[in-house]
């Protein structure tokens, strides 16, 4: 075997080429740098504290790639340029001097702004005109409010008639102009009066319901560092750990994005989910520009779709045999239980209903049904009283109920396998199942009381795929109350797509509404993602000094 000796460590000089250019550019007491102007105030403040977490960066090769693209193209328009007569310089240095004082009465001294633009060129005209190129993983929402709010300051900087800011994504190569300055009024403003954050960022509000294999269905707002949550590769659901959570106070303009079928979501239009238009492939999208593209095609349920992943993996549960999931599902839709019984209220003529349960009670637990009736509101109401410490165990095992109707099933029951799952969906809609026929296909629905419960039994039928959605009423039965109206549809459905472990609801409606309060966001490792109760909605990414931010880091 031939041994080859490295004499190059080709990385290692790159490596090196980085970080001698970024220590070049030390920070100076009283100088700002454009980017400071157009990022997070709190991002300039920690770059001054603990430069060592920005120079970490430099080995970050999503950063590199960046850098080698501005530096063939730098080259590449240099050349061009020249030969059509143009003057080019190449990351000419230019400041700013402002007395803050004259435009802000209440701030104090003088400072300098500095910035390089990739390139300032100078026609034979006279013209003068900048080019910025930036790169990004993906062609979202592009030009990005921060790229032509720095543009803007060079267009001042630099004294020039306009700016193109060159996008390179996997996508397309594509431009934009820019004429404005900005005012030197608005430049001082941004260094005198602190921002965080200075752009809207990416978040969901609290009570979004977030799909965990630790508890099932969780609010967003609930969520820890180390939860599991369930995630979205190509090959179906998969498992993410929580690295961050992140929130922040917003006092703004957010999105209500309502897919057919699931609950509506409410996010900031920065916020990536995965959606697709007709039978095109699947694109991660931010939700601001998924609104304009929906309104130009009017709306049309044939237009753009979010995604439902279905956890298609099975995990049994060995206890849990076809007659206790036939007794949970009872439970569940009609039963209640003290610290030594459990009831199950039925129907007067339910002598079918009962004679089951009292077989299973009997079978898997040796107990006996004690029977008896009350009349409450002029109805006469059937009850029938378990007295099992074994049966009572099982029951609090596999659902859960903090005693103010609130309940909802373990985790465990949304990944049995199929067939179990059916046997529970048939006793738990048992009690008040009614069908609709309508011109293409039949509707079947129950009613329940907890909303985490419908949401629940909504997941199992998607599991055995039936197309399914709740509905939320208000009732008058004892004063007025809420109820959860669980409907599947038998047939094809009217609007929907069914693509391997996937279900694509189409999108039902795109609004915005004001919202003050606060806004979370996750941060999943390996797959960046995470699935909500209404679609599936991807990590934003924070600058390096987010694991100090009080603003953002919280758990």
């Amino acid at each position: 075997m031939k041994v080859i000796t490295v004499v190059l460590d080709l990385i290692g000089e790159l490596y090196r080429y980085f970080r001698e250019e970024r220590e070049r550019h030390v920070r100076e007491e009283g100088v700002y740098w454009v980017i400071d102007l157009v990022s997070c105030s709190q991002k300039e403040r920690f770059s001054r504290i603990y430069p060592e977490l920005e120079l970490a960066q430099l080995f970050n090769p999503i950063l590199i790639q960046g850098a080698l693209v501005h530096a063939g193209l730098e080259e590449i328009l240099k050349e061009v340029l020249g030969k059509k007569g143009a003057r080019v310089e190449v990351e000419p240095e230019g400041s700013l001097e402002l007395d803050l004082r004259e435009f802000i009465p209440s701030a104090e001294g003088k400072v300098s702004i500095k910035g390089r633009v990739d390139l300032l060129v100078e026609l034979s005209s006279g013209k003068r005109v900048g080019i910025e190129i930036k790169t990004a993983r993906a062609d979202l929402s592009i030009p990005h409010e921060h790229h032509v709010d720095q543009v803007k300051i060079y267009n001042t900087m630099f004294d020039m008639d306009e700016s193109y800011i060159i996008y390179v994504t996997p996508d397309r190569i594509t431009q934009y102009r820019v004429e404005e300055k900005m005012s030197m009024a608005d430049i001082a403003g941004r260094v005198a009066v602190p921002k965080v954050p200075r752009y809207s960022w990416e978040c969901l509000t609290p009570d979004t319901l977030i799909w965990t294999f630790d508890c099932g269905l969780k609010p967003v707002g609930d969520v820890s560092v180390g939860d599991v949550v369930m995630s979205y590769s190509m090959n179906g659901v998969v498992a993410g750990r929580v690295t961050h959570v992140f929130r922040r106070y917003v006092d703004e303009e957010i999105y209500v994005l309502k897919p057919y079928y699931f609950p509506p979501l409410r996010i900031t239009g920065n916020h990536p989910v995965l959606a697709r238009r007709g039978a095109e492939h699947s694109l991660w999208i931010e939700v601001r520009e998924l609104e304009e593209v929906w309104s130009d095609e009017g709306g049309e349920h044939e237009g753009m779709y979010l995604v439902f992943p279905i956890y298609a993996k099975e995990v049994d549960v060995p206890e849990l045999n076809a007659n206790l999931c036939e007794l949970i599902g009872y439970y569940a839709a009609r039963g209640c239980s003290d610290n030594s019984n459990l009831v199950f209220s039925i129907r007067p003529d339910e002598d079918e209903v009962a004679g089951r349960i009292g077989e299973i009670v009997r079978d898997e637990f040796g107990a006996s049904l004690q029977e008896y009736t009350r009349v409450v509101n002029c109805r006469k109401h059937r009850y029938l009283c378990i007295h099992s410490t074994e049966a009572l165990r099982v029951i609090r095992n596999y659902v859960w109920s903090d005693g103010v109707g609130i309940r909802m099933l373990s985790p465990k029951l949304l990944l049995l396998p199929k067939f179990k799952q059916q046997i529970f969906l048939n006793a738990f809609m048992s009690e008040d199942k009614c069908a609709i026929k309508t011109k293409n296909k039949r509707v079947i629905g129950c009613t329940t009381s907890s909303k985490m419960l419908a949401l629940q039994v909504q997941f199992i039928l998607l599991r055995l795929g039936k197309i399914a959605s709740v509905i939320t009423q208000l009732v008058d039965r004892f004063g007025e109350s809420v109820v959860y109206r669980v409907y599947y549809y038998e047939g094809d459905p009217t609007h929907s797509l069914i693509e391997r472990d996937s279900f694509w609801a189409p999108i039902q409606y795109i609004k915005r509404e004001r919202y003050r309060g606060p806004v979370y966001n996750l941060e999943v490792e390996r797959w960046e993602n995470y699935v909500t109760m209404s679609g599936v909605v991807h990590n934003c990414q924070y600058c390096s000094f987010s694991v100090l931010c009080p603003y953002k880091v919280v758990k």
